[in-house]
């Protein structure tokens, strides 16, 4: 049996079967504090009883301290010989198509660079009904 070694990673349970109300986007918990750590691996499980059900969406703000100065959950990517002007794009994905069917959960894994010293995390709940949702992050560095 292999064995992982853990060393400069950290799991973080954000939030374990918090209630979402329909059509409602929630905090899942405090700052993160990411000192240290190159990506945040978001791991997002809700329930869902059928596969057409809108979904659980997830989006992240970063900022520079606990007061959230200088946030934001838009970002720009800026590679070689860039055209202009450059479009941000918000960090939010989508849980559509991650229905397990039975048992009755979606789930899905979001990898982001980190790209300032907190993030927050936030589940909008698409559908009509309110859905229990777990968020978990596994920092790696």
């Amino acid at each position: 049996m292999a064995t992982v070694d853990l060393a400069g990673t950290q799991i973080i349970k954000c939030a374990t079967d918090q209630v979402v109300p329909p059509n409602m986007n929630q905090s899942m918990g405090a700052a993160i504090a990411l000192d240290g750590y190159r990506y945040m691996n978001v791991t997002v499980q809700f329930e869902q009883q059928a596969a057409n059900e809108p979904p659980v969406e997830l989006s992240a703000m970063f900022a520079y301290d606990t007061q959230n100065t200088m946030g934001a959950r838009c970002y720009v990517n800026l590679g070689e010989n860039p055209k202009s002007p450059q479009k941000v794009n918000a960090i939010q994905v989508s849980g559509a198509g991650s229905w397990h069917g039975v048992p009755k959960i979606s789930s899905y894994i979001m990898r982001i660079p980190v790209l300032a010293p907190y993030a927050w995390l936030f589940a909008l709940n698409r559908a009509t009904v309110q859905k229990k949702v777990s968020v978990w992050v596994y920092l790696v560095s």
